[in-house]
């Protein structure tokens, strides 16, 4: 039997209590009493065996932000704790218009019946020659079925566009070697953190493995990293994130996700990963000191390590997290995938990849991490890529594209300039065609295209610089090598020292090749018609080569530039008419890339003022006030919000700044005079603090950001408070 000493004193009503915890006092009558001591205030009252005593107004401790999972295996009551699902939306939805094409036509394919179970039927008839012939219909049909559901998406990748990918998929490779990595399905704040290890909240994980895979009904020349994330699984591409669950598919560019990366300290019941950090210890259950509470007989120490989270988000309903067992893991993918949400703003060497219409996108979220890149390289690399429907019947043969085109007046087709523009990448035979050839523009035979191009005097045979030219940097490297030259430099430089160094006779003997080169006739037809390689290499929404060149030359008759800005503005207006206003934002930030293009930077920044305007207002595609419960549930607060200003936004703002010369007064004052001219009918924000936005966000103050999104969140309770937010 345990023993236990029990001191106090009363004095003029108040009683004093003394024990090795500390020092109390209570004030009351005989069955109420409210009190105060080392453990906080309480209150107690009861009479005749029956008490009741509550603690009153305790006040929260200020420790880190720690985190614990149950044990794997081990069943545990979630102790009536709230968990907040982490889970992206509807798959239907998470599609940017940059993606709408590929998307369709994937989730076209897999909707199509599969005819091997037709075949199924011949083997249940007993008679051997049937069974024969349905075991043969059986692979055969199974062939077909995988034929008709198949989905082909090539890349025509150059040399340096390869060192790229490269990086990129050296940024995958850092997660995949990480021992252990989870996928976390949801999160509740502990009540009592004593019994959770002292831990200011609980997720519930799933282990996974990230590794190289392609999606089902997919071939590709490319390798895509995979990331499982509960029912959905995410897909890697060079040029953009394809998301599958069960028979639908979604998908966004790099340009519209949003990736964050944070350490995340994380107390460990489990197994303890070989590549984790332990930053400290803890016991499972503990005291208000941080000791092991002695109440609880198996009471073990625990490590605290430090992982680390990646955020994948889209303003389309995306919203996943992962945790990596090893610290500081991440940064390098954002870093790598930074370079595709903005290679559109850099130099005018750029090639926007085929299928990625990098400006066409839907409203784009900021990362909210310590982890962004705040000033990137200029990078400049090209990757082609485009989906090739598996169906002959799909393609439209470039006979019948010609009959609704518009010749030049040298009397060339689209297909035939863009085969002026690519002729100098070719040689006179042994050529391994690009496929969008045939599954875009519907050419057949480019030998013969060549050849007739040749003929009508657009092209002749290269001389030796060319073919020097057309080798890649390591054959030049490799020659220049083995006549004792210099190699470093840039390719046209190893070309001139090649040229200048080394004998004609010596280098005709080496590169024998030729490849094509235009004539001056070429040339000048090329020159006459250049939105052909402009809109095949830029392309937007519903324009190609076929309808750019219906547009170009019909009436009235002007610049082809001009005739794409008239055709921007045209769908702009279309959009916002029709309520769309995340399409409405996109044509305005294709303008904006456009206007960049042509160094019309004040033009370019008033553009770019309407975007983030748009970006920051909570609208969306078809909004409409009736459903502004189901959207409010994404707005606050800041770091999960979906109205936050992107990051390839940022950069044109400030390139733009740089550009004209203008202070930062200045650039908020510009901002500001556009944003005050237009009318929405919501917004979260005032003019004056989208513009504080800004550049709260250009200097990363996330601290400041939150304040500013919790004052637009009371002002949002206060006009619709009949609305959860």
């Amino acid at each position: 039997m345990g023993f236990y000493l029990k001191k106090s004193v009363s004095f003029g009503g108040v009683r004093f209590n003394f024990s090795k915890s500390g020092i109390g006092a209570s004030v009351g009558v005989k069955g109420f009493r409210v009190g105060t001591g080392p453990r906080g205030n309480y209150i107690h009252m009861g009479r005749n065996g029956i008490y009741y005593r509550a603690a009153l107004g305790r006040k929260k401790s200020r420790s880190q932000s720690v985190q614990i999972a149950p044990p794997e295996g081990v069943k545990r009551s979630d102790d009536g704790l709230l968990f907040q699902e982490i889970e992206s939306g509807d798959i239907s939805f998470i599609v940017d218009s940059s993606s709408q094409e590929i998307v369709d036509e994937i989730n076209h394919k897999r909707k199509k019946i599969f005819f091997w179970p037709f075949a199924i039927l011949f083997l249940l008839v007993p008679t051997g020659g049937i069974f024969l012939a349905g075991t043969a219909a059986l692979l055969i049909y199974s062939l077909i079925d995988r034929k008709r559901k198949t989905t082909v998406i090539f890349y025509d990748i150059d040399e340096q566009s390869e060192q790229e990918i490269q990086q990129f998929y050296s940024a995958f490779d850092q997660l995949m070697n990480c021992h252990f990595a989870w996928h976390i399905t949801a999160q509740a704040d502990v009540r009592d953190r004593k019994y959770h290890a002292g831990a200011s909240s609980i997720v519930k994980r799933t282990k996974i493995q990230i590794q190289y895979k392609t999606p089902p009904y997919i071939k590709t020349n490319v390798k895509v990293p995979s990331i499982p994330t509960g029912k959905q699984i995410l897909y890697f591409f060079p040029d953009r994130i394809l998301v599958y669950e069960k028979k639908k598919v979604g998908g966004l560019s790099y340009a519209n996700l949003s990736i964050t990366q944070r350490g995340q300290r994380f107390i460990e019941d489990g197994h303890v990963p070989k590549d984790g950090t332990i930053i400290d210890h803890t016991w499972r259950y503990v005291n208000k000191s941080g000791g092991p509470d002695k109440r609880f007989k198996d009471n073990r120490q625990l490590p605290v390590l430090m992982y680390s989270d990646l955020s994948f988000k889209s303003n389309t309903g995306m919203n996943e997290l992962i945790e990596l067992s090893r610290q500081d893991i991440g940064s390098e993918l954002i870093r790598q995938l930074d370079k595709y949400q903005t290679n559109t703003l850099w130099g005018k060497n750029s090639d926007i990849p085929k299928s990625v219409k990098a400006p066409s996108l839907q409203k784009q979220l900021d990362p909210t991490s310590s982890q962004k890149v705040k000033n990137p390289e200029a990078y400049s690399f090209k990757v082609t890529s485009q989906v090739i429907s598996s169906q002959p019947e799909d393609v439209i043969p470039v006979e019948k594209r010609i009959k609704d085109a518009i010749p030049s007046s040298q009397g060339l087709y689209p297909h035939e300039i863009l085969a002026l523009d690519y002729a100098h990448s070719y040689y006179m035979e042994g050529n391994h065609y690009q496929r969008f050839w045939w599954y875009e523009y519907g050419v057949k035979n480019v030998d013969f295209l060549l050849s007739s191009l040749m003929e009508r005097g657009f092209l002749q045979v290269g001389g030796l610089k060319s073919a020097i030219e057309n080798e890649t940097g390591t054959v030049l490297k490799e020659e220049l090598k083995k006549h004792g030259l210099k190699v470093s430099g840039k390719k046209i430089e190893l070309v001139d020292r090649l040229l200048s160094e080394v004998t004609e006779d010596e280098l005709n003997s080496r590169f024998t090749k030729r490849t094509y080169q235009l004539t001056e006739l070429g040339k000048n037809a090329l020159e006459e018609e250049a939105y052909v390689p402009y809109i095949h290499r830029h392309p937007l929404e519903g324009l190609d080569i076929w309808s750019l060149n219906r547009l170009v030359h019909n009436q009235p008759f002007m610049p082809f530039r001009d005739k794409i800005w008239g055709y921007l503005n045209q769908r702009s207006m279309e959009h916002i008419s029709a309520r769309n206003y995340g399409l409405y934002r996109n044509c305005r930030y294709n303008m904006s890339v456009f206007l960049q293009e042509e160094k019309r930077y004040r033009e370019a920044l008033t553009m770019l003022s309407e975007v983030i305007f748009y970006d920051l207002s909570g609208l969306d595609n078809n909004f409409n006030l009736e459903y502004l419960n189901i959207y409010a549930k994404s707005y606050f607060p800041y770091k999960d919000s979906i109205a936050t200003t992107a990051p390839g936004i940022l950069k044109a703002i400030l390139k733009c700044q740089e550009e004209l010369g203008i202070s930062e007064d200045e650039l908020k004052a510009e901002l500001l005079d556009t944003m005050k001219e237009l009318n929405v009918p919501f917004h979260l924000f005032s003019p004056e603090e989208c513009v504080e936005i800004v550049f709260l966000e250009i200097n990363e103050d996330a601290e400041e950001l939150t304040k500013v999104y919790e004052k637009s969140k009371r002002r949002f309770k206060q006009k619709y408070p009949h609305i959860s937010c």
